[in-house]
């Protein structure tokens, strides 16, 4: 290999090198997703007819009820998936939480996490 493309090569391997510190200096440490793959303190949210607006924030291995419209009775409670949530504030049994809660811009968590 003549030493120019090799030059060229090393010159090029340590740039990426340099990016991939910078990006690691950018992601805060402990940045860990949950046991279903969605970033610990995302909030997702569900909109209920009888209490308004549910927001969960997403712990390590749990979900808890962070705010729900005007209600606070559910307020600090946990779950241990997003599904028993979605079962707790739809009043239907085998309810899918990976639909039933949405991000902020309105996308189901299915959408956003399964594709």
């Amino acid at each position: 290999m003549p030493s120019t493309l090799k030059n060229q090569i090393e010159s090029l391997t340590k740039q990426v090198e340099n990016l991939t510190n910078v990006v690691k200096s950018l992601v805060p440490d402990g940045l860990a997703t949950n046991k279903d793959g969605i970033p610990v303190g995302t909030n997702v949210y569900a909109n209920v007819d009888i209490v308004g607006e549910v927001v969960l924030t997403t712990l390590p291995k749990a979900y808890q009820v962070k705010k729900i419209g005007s209600d606070k009775i559910y307020e600090g409670h946990k779950f241990n998936s997003l599904s028993a949530a979605a079962e707790a504030f739809s009043n239907i049994t085998r309810k899918s939480g990976w639909i039933f809660w949405h991000n902020v811009h309105g996308k189901t968590l299915k959408e956003v996490y399964k594709g």
